[in-house]
């Protein structure tokens, strides 16, 4: 409920959900929004679904890998009435970056918010102001949007009890995303312990470009990735595109 509240998710905002599970979430989303998608990988879980939202004309169930999911054809099959969707889901913390990145990368204009629950330090990392670029995905978050904590939840609200806290945080997908600043920085995190200059080694025009931007910019050409701020990147991406 909290989720929901905090989120305010109403009746003309359209829901994506990722990984319902037992469907306790789902069941605040469908007493808020008109319509729900939900998305399951697990068919010992979807059979389950089907039968507890059997009477909801809101509810639709996917029984799919979201990686695999068409996201623009999703949206367009069911929200075309909409014009804001937000996609909702509890993280698992092994395809956090997978996921996230997929819905981004996809730039569908209808979907403005991501309601992401994660591990705590998962959520603190990607929620906070940097200068520095430290993960392709806080980049592709921070150029597209804004990333805010809405509300902490305490391991005690779970049963079986895990380990660590979690944290729900809010993506507002509200900028115009640059593309060639996404794929340099993409390709520059290929190998984040090797400098910028060997990750772009195999596309000559590129790393001679950048050598010449490095040059004119006044950074050393042995420079990794984390070392730029967000500024460096933006500089750089206008010399070498």
């Amino acid at each position: 409920t909290a989720i929901v509240a905090n989120a305010k998710i109403t009746k003309n905002i359209g829901v994506i959900e990722i990984g319902p599970g037992l469907g306790a979430l789902s069941e605040e989303l469908l007493n808020a929004s008109s319509r729900v998608v939900s998305i399951e990988i697990d068919n010992k879980l979807t059979d389950l679904l089907q039968e507890n939202f059997k009477d909801r004309d809101n509810f639709t169930l996917i029984s799919q890998d979201f990686l695999k999911v068409d996201l623009n054809q999703l949206v367009e099959e069911y929200f075309l009435d909409f014009e804001e969707v937000y996609v909702v889901s509890n993280l698992p913390y092994y395809i956090t970056t997978n996921i996230i990145s997929k819905i981004i990368e996809t730039k569908n204009t209808k979907i403005k918010h991501l309601i992401l629950m994660m591990q705590k330090e998962v959520g603190k990392k990607l929620t906070k102001k940097n200068d520095e670029v430290d993960s392709y995905l806080k980049y592709l978050i921070d150029i597209s949007g804004e990333a805010k904590v809405l509300l902490h939840v305490s391991k005690n609200h779970f049963h079986p009890r895990p380990k660590i806290d979690s944290i729900v945080i809010d993506i507002e997908l509200n900028k115009e995303v640059n593309q060639n600043a996404v794929d340099f920085v993409k390709q520059a995190f290929t190998n984040k312990r090797k400098t910028l200059l060997n990750n772009f080694k195999d596309d000559e025009e590129i790393s001679l470009k950048l050598t010449s931007a490095l040059k004119e910019l006044d950074l050393n050409e042995m420079i990794r990735i984390e070392e730029l701020t967000y500024k460096d990147i933006e500089d750089i991406v206008k010399i070498i595109y």
